[in-house]
């Protein structure tokens, strides 16, 4: 439970960690305002279209299974992300791309498994 509790977490922290820096980074990195604006809508091209089908899969597979899955995918993709210099910005919107995609596959996953774990008659 632990495991899966430090699951959504992570993919928590680092949406809300990225949110507060990015304008620092986009200095650092020498990106414009457009750019980062696009770097960071791309995580709802990933979040967004892939909630129900991540729910079905999720359920599916098993929410244990689907959790350390997504935070394999998600450790490539931050590898993906910090390892993209700022001249290949396509490559950097790719790998944040990733980000979103595993943090859809995981919420399910760890709402799924926290409610199967509730006894049937404490459930709404």
């Amino acid at each position: 439970m632990v495991g899966v509790s430090a699951a959504l977490f992570i993919c928590n922290a680092q949406r809300s960690i990225l949110a507060s820096v990015a304008t620092q980074v986009g200095a650092d990195l020498g990106l414009s305002l457009t750019s980062l604006g696009l770097l960071s809508s791309a995580y709802l091209w990933g979040y967004a279209p892939l909630q129900i089908p991540a729910g079905r899969i999720a359920d599916e597979l098993g929410g244990v299974t689907t959790i350390f899955a997504c935070l394999l995918l998600w450790c490539v993709g931050r590898s993906l992300t910090s390892s993209s210099p700022p001249t290949r910005r396509g490559e950097c919107v790719g790998a944040a791309f990733t980000l979103p995609a595993v943090a859809a596959f995981t919420q399910p996953a760890v709402a799924g498994t926290h409610a199967g774990r509730l006894p049937r008659s404490s459930r709404r």
